[in-house]
């Protein structure tokens, strides 16, 4: 039986409302934004001209506008090495350095695993055995490093936290900027078991304003590991928001019969297979000012 929390909104943790809030204000401050400068270009054309003071206010107004904005786009960013790296990852790069950067990733994560106990499947490649053996085309690389900085932070958090075995790791399609998102998503290259679809009802994402990237996780543990991973993602190192946690007890090999489970506590430790499938969130860039 598989126990599903459902998550339909940006409220997952305190943390991912918090997403949502700065998310909202950040949109109603572009509106505000555009809304000043407007009515700027209108003062500016209209006959007869705005008095001095009247065209200062506005100036002002729209240099508080677009200095608000600006923080909050700082503040939906992230935060330490990760943010950093983050930002790193969205400067074009060549399809062969895509693809010793993946290579290096899953050889990364294969090793700290052995070294923690972590079960992998053989030749586990974590969402990205579509570029085993080559790198994504120029145009997706930078989308594809980012969901890598994604799933390496997911996998850390979990190898480090004792899940003890990872199942799958599974991502969006990389959609090219400017390419027809629904022909993107319906394309069939690569390996199918690399990738699956967000539901659009529980996605953040608002062409033109808000960009996002969906990840989903399986792995084997007890709640300790699920709930250090949830800890992780509401820090807030990267823009993260839990979108869906689904959870299935795993029968431990040799597990007792009914007989013997009598003299089980009654609130056991057991192994659970968990499904978290989590959401980046970044507003997309700026618009350029209209004259």
């Amino acid at each position: 039986m598989t126990t599903a929390f459902v998550v339909l909104g940006l409220a997952a943790v305190g943390a991912g409302w918090s997403l949502h809030l700065r998310v909202k204000a950040a949109q109603t401050a572009e509106k505000k934004r555009d809304r000043l400068r407007s009515e700027w270009a209108s003062a500016r054309a209209a006959m007869p001209a705005p008095t001095e003071a009247t065209g200062a206010e506005l100036e002002a107004q729209l240099a508080r506008a677009q200095q608000r904005l600006a923080h909050m786009r700082t503040s939906l960013a992230g935060r330490g090495a990760a943010a950093q790296q983050w930002q790193a990852a969205a400067k074009p790069t060549t399809r062969t350095a895509a693809y010793f950067e993946l290579a290096a990733f899953v050889e990364r994560m294969r090793n700290r695993a052995r070294e923690k106990g972590v079960r992998l499947r053989p030749d586990e490649q974590f969402g990205f055995a579509t570029h085993a053996h080559e790198g994504p085309d120029e145009t997706v690389a930078p989308i594809v490093t980012r969901q890598r900085l994604i799933a390496e932070f997911l996998l850390t958090t979990l190898i480090d936290g004792q899940a003890q075995q990872i199942v799958s790791v599974q991502r969006e399609r990389p959609v090219a900027p400017g390419a027809d998102a629904t022909a993107a998503r319906n394309d069939r290259a690569g390996v199918a078991a690399d990738f699956f679809e967000l539901d659009p009802a529980w996605s953040a994402r608002v062409p033109g304003f808000v960009d996002t990237l969906a990840m989903r996780v399986v792995f084997v543990g007890e709640t300790d590991g699920l709930r250090n991973l949830l800890n992780q993602l509401g820090a807030g190192e990267l823009p993260l928001v839990v979108r869906a946690v689904e959870a299935a007890p795993v029968d431990a090999p040799g597990a007792a019969g009914p007989a013997a489970a009598s003299n089980a506590p009654l609130v056991a430790r057991r192994p659970t297979r968990f499904t978290v499938t989590v959401e980046w969130v970044e507003l997309a860039p700026a618009a350029p000012a209209k004259t």
